[in-house]
């Protein structure tokens, strides 16, 4: 980012063209401005060989505009850039190395502050690849002959307004030649102990991957790490404990291993015979494994397998159930009707009765196969679809649909309308919580581009919704349909009569015994005897977080002028949005008894220096509390503390939040529930 008002005290050495005057680039407000009557660059002092840069730009209208990497003074025609070229308001991609440019026109100019990013990479045999992505989605790949190191280049060559503005520029290394992954204490139950673990990969030469595990009887006290030669290898020690650790390796920065699932089998601690976890639903799921980056508790999760394996007995007899109502969701799309099956309009959250929590559409003109499909939806509802707005690999898309409660078919309709080429895009699908297909790839599944894909799940719902998130691994998420199905159980025959106990009441939860205070971006904290919860990650917090991201400050906050102010260390940490589109959303769901509840929201500007500078709403149960919120302006300043407080009624069992982008993206410090 860039901070003060001089390019000298910039901490990654930026240079500007000159020393001021009709040259000059300016820094204001955390921002750099390009814009003087003859042209403006800034280039940093280093080079770089290689490397990603990445960073959220807003492109004016005019003509010859870059970002990117470049040569000093652009000598011997070697860049690789994001350019407005001769041209207004549209934007290209241009890579070079002294001979013909490799050129894609990427359409018209975004408008507002977006996230861009160039991966730098070794391409072939005396080449370089480059791929250029915008908001998270590759937008363009070339391959030049291998450049020399380059400067980081933002210039403005002409002296219009507006102006070229770069709010913050970052240079990450190619790849890390190592890491590892370490699963949490996983415990197969009581009476129950692993024996054995099994894993699907894939290992590219020039790249590694090794396996260990440990064993524990407790839970307390732990064998040494003991490497597993294969998958399916026996564990050294049976236990009802195990935590499994992979050790990746690569000494190629274009290739990488990669993990895709873990399954692990037990059996009785009487018996030596090993028994595969399967799942318990009557009616087979696709390769539903247990996935090592998504391990959500310390119990075992059944999961069902591919193999040969024996079911339980009772399968034998299991019979398809009956189909009842459903809901079919048009992701991204309005109402269709496919025969005489209606599809319901989903383009926006307000559109299916919010049941999309976030996510931007996409869509394509392409034709749709959709032979070697069961029960596939019309082409139209192939051709659009909706995609996780955040690119990074956890993020979520996600759905929540109220229906009764009950058991449920889910079908998912799928189609591959970007990538040419198999593991470019892959995902997690989890439903109600578990997933039940790790490492989704359409484009492999279906068998290629333009062709339709449909999966059928089991689920069970006990609280009144169902929740489908898909998760990122390889760039962003999609879907494009969505159908909820309940199966109604067939009859059994005449009831006969029963003694029925007494009832007993129970009283049920009460509104005005809920407490949920939520440390956001922080972790666990207690304060004067009141804990708040940590929220670091999509899957802390007791997934009430649904999106965004962390932020941080080591700065002292000042606490007065509020009242009912939480301690310090809540305002240093928070979650924002991730996304700088206008309209895009930060979004927490809670799950709370019917009642009344008092809202307490904590915030504190730990970035922006100016008013107007970052303004958000709040909406809570679909109802906007507040508008236009600017916390600088209302705190009095930056690293001030502001609290806001509100009264919210819930009628559906959970409290939803959202902060909604206006101007940069919405955050929040500490969110206070409290029941009246």
């Amino acid at each position: 980012g860039y901070t003060g008002s001089s390019l000298d005290r910039q901490p990654l050495g930026w240079r500007g063209a000159g020393d001021g005057g009709a040259f000059s680039a300016t820094v204001a407000d955390g921002r750099l401005q390009l814009s003087a009557p003859n042209g403006a660059y800034v280039r940093s002092v280093d080079t770089y060989t290689r490397r990603t840069l990445e960073g959220v730009v807003e492109f004016g209208s005019g003509a010859f505009q870059h970002v990117g990497f470049g040569s000093l003074d652009f000598a011997g025609n070697s860049y690789l850039l994001f350019s407005t070229f001769n041209t207004n308001n549209r934007l290209y991609a241009r890579s070079n190395n002294n001979v013909s440019e490799v050129f894609s026109d990427l359409g018209p100019l975004p408008s507002g502050p977006q996230r861009y990013r160039i991966e730098w990479t070794t391409g072939s045999v005396g080449q370089d690849a480059v791929r250029y992505f915008l908001n998270g989605v590759v937008v363009a790949t070339h391959e030049v002959p291998s450049a020399p190191s380059l400067h980081v280049y933002q210039s403005y060559n002409s002296g219009s307004a507006p102006a070229l503005m770069v709010d913050a520029l970052a240079v990450y290394g190619p790849y890390a030649a190592s890491g590892s992954y370490t699963t949490c204490a996983l415990d197969a139950g009581a009476g129950q102990v692993f024996t054995q673990v099994a894993w699907t990969a894939s290992v590219p030469t020039e790249t590694g991957l090794s396996m260990q595990a440990r064993s524990s009887a407790d839970g307390v006290s732990w064998s040494g790490w003991a490497t597993l030669a294969s998958s399916g290898a026996p564990l050294a020690q049976a236990a009802r404990y195990v935590e499994v650790q992979a050790s990746l390796t690569s000494s190629d920065s274009a290739r990488t291993p990669l993990l895709d699932a873990l399954t692990l089998s037990y059996a009785s601690a009487s018996s030596p015979t090993t028994t595969p976890t399967v799942a318990s639903s009557p009616s087979a799921t696709p390769t539903n494994t247990a996935l090592p980056t998504e391990t959500a508790t310390h119990s075992a999760v059944p999961t069902a397998t591919a193999t040969n394996t024996a079911l339980p007995t009772a399968t034998a007899t299991n019979t398809a159930l009956p189909l009842g109502p459903a809901v079919r969701i048009n992701v991204g799309g309005s109402d269709q009707l496919v025969g005489d099956i209606a599809w319901s309009n989903c383009e926006a959250r307000t559109t299916c009765d919010n049941y999309r929590l976030n996510g931007t559409n996409y869509s394509t003109t392409s034709a749709i196969t959709l032979a070697s499909n069961s029960a596939p939806a019309n082409e139209a509802v192939y051709q659009i679809g909706a995609q996780n707005n955040i690119s990074n690999a956890g993020a979520s898309l996600d759905f929540r649909v109220p229906v009764t409660n009950g058991n449920y078919e889910v079908r998912l309709h799928f189609a591959e309308t970007q990538y040419t080429a198999a593991n470019r895009r892959r995902f997690d699908i989890r439903l109600e919580g578990i997933i039940v297909e790790g490492s989704f790839d359409t484009f492999a599944q279906a068998g290629g581009r333009f062709r339709a894909i449909v999966r059928s799940y089991n689920a069970v719902v006990n609280d009144g919704r169902l929740d489908l998130s898909l998760v990122n691994r390889t760039a962003v998420a999609r879907i494009s349909g969505i159908e909820i199905i309940r199966l109604v159980a067939p009859p059994i025959g005449t009831p006969q009569p029963t003694v029925s106990p007494t009832p007993t009441a129970v009283n049920p939860p009460t509104a005005s015994a809920v407490a949920i205070r939520v440390n956001g971006g922080g972790s666990l904290l207690t304060d004067g005897g009141i804990t708040w919860q940590a929220c670091t990650a999509l899957n802390v917090c007791d997934l009430y977080n649904l999106n965004g991201a962390n932020y941080s400050t080591s700065q002292a906050i000042t606490l007065s002028a509020q009242s009912s102010p939480a301690t310090a260390t809540i305002y240093q940490t928070g979650r924002y949005t991730g996304v700088m589109n206008a309209g895009s959303t930060l979004d927490f769901r809670f799950l709370v008894p019917d009642g009344t509840y008092t809202l307490r929201l904590h915030f504190a500007e730990t970035s922006q220096t100016a008013v107007g500078r970052r303004r958000f709403d709040i909406e809570a149960e679909t109802t906007l509390l507040d508008t236009n919120v600017d916390v600088f302006q209302r705190a009095g300043g930056r690293y001030q503390a502001l609290v806001t407080e509100y009264t919210v009624t819930v009628n559906d069992g959970e409290l939803n939040l959202s902060f909604i982008n206006r101007v940069n993206q919405a955050t929040v410090a500490g969110i206070e529930i409290i029941g009246q």
